[in-house]
């Protein structure tokens, strides 16, 4: 009884509870939540917090393509993934920095622009930059023959940046996560 006076809980979680008040205690909860507390407050700022941190976006997706450009094709798969789990704007919503290669900028503006259009969302802002466009056009390693092909199958969120891809590899990975 003596304890609860002095305002020490017996309660071992009694930050993480929110029992204790303060700034710090705030942050020792952000910082050792679990899901299932994040869940419980039902805080649509904590939630996004927490998705920014353990989620991949596509900046986080651009901070990997950064560092290797081997790591460009993983990084939207992982990306993808994150979708099929659970579809969500805060995926797009921050603008990833920019690569270094334009072709890697502009396609993921383009995936960003498919993902919104995709879930009806409305398009971030920063898929607008014009950073984000080609001045030259882009068809990947595909062979002479078969750029004329990828002009007329390509997506609009890809052609309006001067991207060519085939159709069929983009919805194929958007099925996936639909």
């Amino acid at each position: 009884m003596a304890d609860r006076m002095k305002g020490k809980s017996k309660n071992p979680y009694a930050v993480a509870l929110g029992r204790r008040g303060g700034r710090s205690s705030a942050r020792v909860r952000l910082l050792r939540a679990t899901s299932a507390m994040l869940a419980a407050w039902g805080r649509r700022a904590v939630r996004a917090r927490w998705d920014r941190q353990r989620r991949m976006t596509l900046r986080k997706a651009a901070e990997m393509t950064w560092a290797s450009a081997a790591s460009f094709g993983p990084a939207l798969k992982e990306f993808y993934r994150e979708m099929a789990k659970t579809p969500s704007l805060i995926l797009i919503a921050d603008a990833p920095a920019l690569t270094g290669r334009p072709e890697y900028d502009a396609y993921l503006a383009a995936v960003a622009e498919v993902c919104a259009g995709e879930c009806g969302w409305p398009a971030p802002a920063w898929i607008f930059d014009p950073n984000r466009f080609l001045s030259e056009p882009y068809f990947g390693l595909a062979p002479p023959g078969m750029r004329v092909y990828l002009m007329q199958q390509s997506p609009v969120a890809f052609r309006r940046r001067n991207i060519f891809v085939e159709k069929e590899a983009v919805r194929m990975d958007i099925k996936k996560w639909k």
